[in-house]
């Protein structure tokens, strides 16, 4: 008898442990939104330069990535993006930076707002270090 008990709580101890780990690895539905390179740095710059970067989103889910607002922490910074970007493909954020009067090191963040509902943020850096002309 007590050969059944301990075999019983064997099999559902067993039963628990494979079935949550078989849970972990069945991809979730939805848009899954990776930056491949969130961070980037325009190195010494010239104060007054105008900078550009374009930033790859990829969309790894199974189903459309809908990027819903980019803003930006600074009106030196202007953006443009693509809205949808399908599964398995890729998208931009497209990034200006006005240097004018700016002067030593500085970072730029730019929040990505996106549908996918376990990272409906992103956030990007530019960063460089303006001299003075």
């Amino acid at each position: 008898m007590i050969r059944h008990r301990i075999s019983a709580t064997l099999a559902v101890l067993a039963a628990t442990t494979i079935g949550a780990a078989l849970a972990q690895n069945v991809p979730s539905s939805g848009p899954k939104v990776v930056a491949l390179v969130p961070v980037h740095d325009f190195g010494k710059v010239k104060t007054g330069d105008q900078l550009s970067h374009v930033f790859t989103l990829r969309n790894e889910g199974n189903a459309a990535l809908h990027l819903r607002e980019v803003r930006s922490d600074c009106a030196c910074t202007a953006t443009s993006y693509d809205e949808t970007i399908q599964p398995g493909a890729t998208g931009e954020v497209r990034v200006a930076l006005d240097t004018t009067d700016m002067e030593g090191p500085l970072a730029r963040t730019i929040t990505v707002l996106t549908n996918d509902p376990a990272t409906p943020t992103v956030t990007l850096t530019v960063k460089a270090e303006a001299q003075p002309v």
